[in-house]
């Protein structure tokens, strides 16, 4: 709705169905990190893989610009669970608090080490309002998520934050221009935009890698990262509890091995003694032999 200087945000999915069912709050976005404007004008909620209109997905659930979304498992009819669903809000253009970096997602990061940029792409021109280079307004279709964005003046190239102007530049949004927020009664200049989308067929054309990384947002603590937490935690109790394991089979088979030795050399031990014991009652005592002599003597 630009006429009236307003601008949809990007499609946000922070839950899925689970077992108590999808929860895309208002309050649940801003703590994990994303920022919607206060008071949304308007709100969209969508399946994320069919994108079916909410509504019509059959399920009792709640979309609303002042909550956001939710769907509640318990609240369906007899065999039923909420399905995955996706929102975004309607919000001034120029708010306080638009989106420059979405939290860390992991499919952005895809994005960025295996994609490929768009075209250079001007839409619309500094006139009117402003300047309006929206991702959701361009005839040829963006991708949902895009790993990263360039902007910058259709006429010298110059990079879109190094021209002094006030403006909007992110991956979800595109790039907006209001002439009313420029300085000393300034207009806008005229940009354009290209997205870093996956490849078609497997095609790849990185920027170089500084790039790359310079346009890597932060690392943030939310929703989303929590799993990824858990599963590098849970990693390293398995190897933890892995190495302990092998320490302690590796001392098993030691002191089986010792006891092994420990029996042999008893069992020889015990078996020379035994030889010895034979020979000493075989071989008769010298005060026997002498007796017997001394008996022979005497018949004699």
């Amino acid at each position: 709705m630009i006429g009236n200087l307003e601008c949809w945000t990007v499609w946000f999915n922070i839950d899925n169905p689970g077992w108590t069912g999808d929860y895309e709050k208002l309050e649940t976005l801003r703590n994990a990190g994303y920022k919607v404007c206060k008071q949304p004008e308007a709100v969209r909620c969508r399946t994320v893989h069919t994108h079916i209109d909410a509504k019509l997905t059959g399920r009792k659930l709640t979309c609303s610009p002042s909550v956001g979304f939710f769907c509640v498992n318990s609240d369906q009819d007899w065999g039923k669970t909420c399905l995955d669903y996706e929102v975004k809000f309607l919000c001034p253009c120029n708010y306080v608090d638009a989106p420059t970096k979405p939290p860390f997602d992991l499919r952005m990061a895809f994005a960025l080490c295996f994609g490929c940029w768009t075209a250079w792409l001007d839409r619309d021109g500094p006139g009117g309002t402003g300047d309006y280079e929206q991702r959701d307004l361009f005839s040829r279709p963006i991708c949902d998520r895009p790993g990263s964005v360039q902007c910058r003046r259709t006429s010298n190239h110059q990079a879109a934050l190094k021209t002094g102007q006030k403006l909007f530049c992110t991956p979800a949004l595109g790039l907006v221009c209001i002439n009313k927020n420029q300085p000393s009664g300034q207009m806008c200049y005229n940009y354009e935009v290209r997205f870093l989308c996956p490849c078609p067929d497997g095609l790849t054309n990185v920027p170089p890698t500084s790039q790359l990384i310079s346009s890597l947002p932060p690392l943030q603590s939310g929703i989303k990262n929590k799993p990824i937490v858990l599963y590098v935690v849970l990693g390293a109790i398995g190897i933890l509890l892995t190495i302990i394991a092998l320490v302690f089979i590796r001392f098993k088979i030691q002191r089986k091995r010792v006891l092994n030795v420990n029996e042999r050399e008893s069992d020889n031990t015990g078996n020379y003694e035994s030889k010895i014991g034979e020979m000493e009652i075989s071989t008769p005592p010298p005060s026997y032999s002498v007796a017997v002599m001394e008996m022979e003597s005497e018949e004699l």
